[in-house]
Formats: C-alpha cells, structure tokens, sequence
C-alpha cells in the first residue's frame, strides 16, 4: 500500500484506481479518499511496482512510499 498526495475529491481516487486495476498484474486496487492510501493485490515482480508508481505520477498525484 501507499499514501497518495494530491487527491482534490473522490474522482481523483476513482481516477487513480482504474488506471492502476488496467495495469497488467494487478488484481485488485482500491483507493480510499479520505485517507488518502492505495492497496492494491498484485503479482510479486520488481516491475509491477514501478508501473504502479509511474502511473500513479503520470496522472499528476505524488506517491509517499512507508
């Protein structure tokens, strides 16, 4: 899971989740507003990570990893 910064209303958590459920490998992802957090149930590979982080910024959110 993730922080998500940037988030301005609900379609914004709505925007980043079904970008990020279009990535191959990812089975699940859910973004949750109010707490501004992203889980997601993916395959373990190193590279799926990075497609999550880079879409994520790709649509203009910043990430804070824990």
């Amino acid at each position: 899971s993730w922080g998500i910064t940037g988030m301005d209303c609900p379609s914004c958590a709505a925007k980043i989740e079904n970008a990020v459920k279009g990535l191959k490998g990812v089975t699940q992802a859910r973004v949750t507003f109010a707490t501004e957090r992203l889980l997601i149930v993916a395959e373990n590979n190193a590279s799926i990570r990075d497609d999550i982080l880079n879409t994520i910024r790709k649509l203009g959110f910043a990430v804070k990893e824990d």
